[in-house]
């Protein structure tokens, strides 16, 4: 095909080649006869043909095409000439020849070219690069492959404009999914077509590849979409895709991750810093310092160093808690709390037993602990108050004091509404009034059958302890199934308990 080119390429630069031999042969003969002339004889002659007005502004020429193709090969272009007045027009044997010099054989249609032919010839105006053949591109073979949903390729972090403000820390790192949301799609299989170019020559397809994508752990596939078997967080990585159960954080919680909220595990390698929150409906692992904020979790909270709340730090589990140290936080645990060095000046609410050893001090602040609670110091030479409270369902009391308030709420709003029904409004307002004061009266009524209910549970271990294995001192305020101490003297090595016999909580000495 390349030589076939090249033959049409050599025949047609030899033709105009001698087209410009005859055209300068015939002009050096037509100045050698004019140059034998007299000016004024010359002049003379040539006004008999013509009038000096009407000489051409152009050369005269007949209707001609140019052809050029691109080098793919799967089209070709011409330009259309329309001729000068008295010449001979373009024809469909002008373009014909052109194409068949070229070697054109293929996707020529000549309805359309001959149309566009006349319009060149009647209107007289040249037509410019004009499609005269088409090929047909060869589509390639496509195997089948899977392609994640393009909303998990995009970046997470949003832009900011000028009316708008972001708040870094609800910006997650993560792709966080839901059972059964769509991952990724099947894209079948696509056979290939050969095409065929200006030329007439069959082009092969090509075969093209694609990334190969597995599915891996907790995904599913359903016909031709595959989705999130669980809750948790989508990995990707070369080759393949899961969604994990376990979230690992390996670079602390900070504006880099934003806040955590994961339904599985989360483990965290480093810090969680100060204004961020953690959330898990399974347990939380941190390896660095907890700088408390907001942290929640329905299992355990696993924090190897210590927990730091500065006043305003939150902190609820569901399960065990166990740290280094507590500062300043408010911490509520359904299970044990073990804390190796020491609990200073913070809320404690723990439906297990809370262990401060092997030398752990307690100052300051106040500790509920269902089972009791056993430490190597509890409060200090400055007497700062530190309570402790043992024997009680803190969740129970919690409830209780809701519903105290709420009843409370309700007493004031329904004593407001009695007094304006005592003025005897008109017949809309006291049914709507009436009305309400029913709802309240029935919604306080419930309360108190709740509380009736939740007493009963308040009390759960009267036989907790509080065990001082070094100095408890004075100023100290315990309390074991509502029944007080005030320690007014330092105690060493002593187990406080209540003696239901007497009725009074009784320190004995620990062996």
């Amino acid at each position: 095909m390349q030589d076939h080119r090249k033959d049409n390429l050599d025949k047609l630069i030899q033709s105009a080649r001698q087209h410009i031999e005859d055209f300068e042969t015939y002009h050096r003969t037509l100045q050698d006869e004019i140059a034998n002339l007299p000016e004024v004889a010359g002049k003379q002659m040539l006004s008999r043909y013509y009038d000096q007005n009407d000489m051409p502004a152009e050369m005269p020429m007949d209707g001609h095409v140019e052809v050029s193709a691109d080098p793919a090969g799967l089209a070709a272009f011409a330009d259309l000439y329309p001729p000068s007045i008295g010449m001979r027009p373009l024809t469909k044997k002008h373009l014909a020849a052109a194409l068949e010099n070229l070697g054109i054989s293929f996707g020529v249609d000549w309805d359309v070219l001959e149309k566009l032919i006349d319009k060149c010839n009647q209107e007289k105006v040249p037509l410019t690069g004009v499609v005269v053949a088409k090929g047909i591109a060869p589509e390639p073979h496509i195997p089948e492959h899977i392609v994640l949903e393009e909303r998990f390729l995009e970046d997470p972090k949003p832009r900011a404009d000028s009316e708008s403000q972001i708040d870094y820390r609800e910006v997650s790192s993560f792709i966080l999914v839901k059972k059964n949301q769509q991952l990724a799609r099947i894209i079948p299989e696509k056979p290939g077509k050969p095409g065929t170019d200006i030329y007439g020559t069959v082009l092969p397809f090509a075969k093209e590849s694609r990334p190969t994508l597995r599915p891996g752990e907790n995904t599913e596939y359903a016909n031709d979409v595959i989705l999130a078997g669980c809750d948790g967080r989508l990995e990707l990585y070369p080759g393949g895709f899961r969604v994990n159960q376990v979230l690992q954080v390996k670079t602390g919680v900070s504006y880099k991750t934003g806040n955590i909220d994961f339904p599985g595990d989360v483990y965290i390698t480093g810090d969680v810093r100060d204004n961020f929150t953690v959330k898990s409906q399974k347990s939380v692992y941190v390896q660095g310092t907890l700088d408390a904020t907001l942290v929640e979790c329905a299992g355990d909270l696993m924090v190897n160093k210590g927990i730091i709340g500065r006043k305003k730090g939150v902190v609820k589990a569901g399960g065990r808690l166990v740290a280094r140290f507590i500062e300043n936080c408010y911490i509520e645990s359904a299970g044990d709390m073990t804390v190796s060095s020491g609990i200073l000046h913070s809320s404690l609410y723990c439906n297990g037993r809370i262990t401060c050893m092997p030398r752990g001090l307690v100052i300051g602040g106040t500790i509920s602990a269902q089972n009791g609670i056993t430490a190597y110091q509890i409060g200090s030479s400055m007497a700062p108050k530190t309570e402790i409270y043992c024997g009680i369902d803190f969740m129970a009391k919690n409830r209780l004091q809701w519903i105290k308030d709420k009843s409370l709420q309700l007493a004031y709003t329904l004593r407001k509404i009695q007094e304006q029904i005592s003025r005897m409004p008109d017949p809309d307002t006291l049914e709507q009034l009436l009305a309400t004061r029913t709802k309240i009266q029935q919604a306080i009524s419930t309360l108190n059958d709740q509380a009736s209910s939740l007493v009963v549970t308040l009390d759960k271990n009267d036989t907790a302890s509080v065990d001082v294995y070094g100095t408890v001192f004075p100023g100290v305020y315990i309390e074991i199934s509502h029944v007080s101490y005030l320690v007014n003297r330092p105690m060493t090595r002593t187990r406080f308990a209540l003696d239901k016999s007497e009725g009074r909580i009784v320190p004995r000495p620990l062996s």
